[in-house]
């Protein structure tokens, strides 16, 4: 399963609202303010297109596929990471 990093430039409600209508908890988490990682069988363009980002819908929002990682932040974001056996 790949793991995404969605980013938009602002917090945006509805954005939020779509994502947890379109993934379940085990496959999305919001990270912080305009932040989510998204888990799912997809290309980088769709997902895009089945976020509704391509067209802009959204404003500017930037959708990157996670291959390697690294940093310190919150224990339930490496949780969530961990369990969907990337390598980072």
């Amino acid at each position: 399963m790949a793991v995404f990093l969605v980013l938009s430039d602002t917090d945006r409600a509805d954005l939020d609202a779509s994502i947890s209508a379109k993934f379940p908890d085990d496959q999305s988490l919001k990270v912080a303010s305009g932040q989510w990682l998204v888990a799912g069988s997809y290309t980088p363009k769709g997902l895009s297109d089945y976020l509704e980002l391509t067209d802009g819908k959204y404003g500017s929002v930037m959708l990157c596929l996670v291959t390697s990682y690294f940093g310190w932040h919150s224990k339930n974001i490496w949780d969530w990471i961990a369990l969907k056996n990337l390598n980072g």
